[in-house]
């Protein structure tokens, strides 16, 4: 859910009826009343699923997978269809390893910034305003979150262990320039993309009102870290995990000094 420059709000959601499969985009005012709603599909399209959401002054934009295909979409704030690219990222699933969380930003350039999968590697894409790609990583860590630094570079932030493997957490942090270049743990890795053809066709949703709201304080304990230099642990499909490098370090978080 994001909120419009109307003060109003967007959800993007999956249409999961068999005859009526697609992702949905509904429009709520300030008042949470339906507007429009909208849902798009791809022609022979069969599996759906919405990954991120993100609002620009001229619009809507929407990272999604359909099938095989990783697709972002964007639209005016009427649900009309801009542009849509489909990137090939050598992953058949088109899933980021990272089930609870994708991430899909704008960025200083007017452009976006998003992850997803490529085969055991979680992977980093940069577009500009229209979608093309400008360049695209793997990374040597579950992907969290990016964030774009004054000097339009970007910090990566991710865990080191995937889903279920009992083995003592990792946090990495690794640092690009704006280019996506940065240490050992950050692989460039070209990717092709397309012009897609997406269908949008306007749908009736019902919005019914209920529910409650509680609020609590969860307790908060210190936590120790430890820091050390080299990518994350990750395991591959021979379950061998790639050596990390150590080296106890003094490390700078802006703003907070050292």
């Amino acid at each position: 859910v994001k909120q419009t420059p109307d003060s109003g709000y967007i959800v993007i959601s999956l249409e999961a009826y068999f005859s009526n499969r697609g992702i949905t985009l509904t429009h709520l005012s300030p008042l949470g009343n339906v507007s429009w709603a909208k849902i798009y599909t791809k022609p022979f399209g069969i599996n759906y699923m919405p990954q991120g959401l993100t609002i620009t002054q001229t619009g809507i934009v929407s990272l999604m997978r359909i099938d095989s295909s990783v697709i972002l979409m964007k639209t005016d704030f009427a649900g009309n269809i801009l542009w849509s690219k489909s990137f090939n990222t050598g992953n058949e699933g088109g899933f980021s390893t990272n089930f609870e969380r994708t991430l899909l930003h704008s960025t200083s350039d007017n452009g976006f910034i998003f992850n997803t999968i490529s085969g055991t590697r979680d992977m980093i894409i940069k577009v500009d305003s229209v979608g093309n790609c400008q360049w695209s990583d793997t990374v040597l860590l579950i992907t969290k979150e990016v964030i774009e630094t004054k000097d339009r570079g970007y910090l990566v932030l991710g865990r080191g262990q995937p889903l279920n493997v009992f083995t003592p957490a990792q946090v990495g942090i690794i640092k690009t320039d704006s280019l996506g270049l940065g240490t050992s743990c950050v692989n460039s890795f070209p990717i092709s993309f397309t012009n897609d053809s997406l269908v949008a066709t306007p749908i009736t949703i019902l919005v019914t009102s209920g529910g409650t709201q509680q609020s609590f304080n969860p307790p908060v304990t210190p936590l120790i870290v430890n820091v050390d230099t080299g990518c994350v642990n990750l395991l591959t499909d021979s379950n061998q995990t790639i050596d990390e490098y150590k080296n106890q370090i003094t490390i700078n978080f802006y703003p907070n000094p050292t």
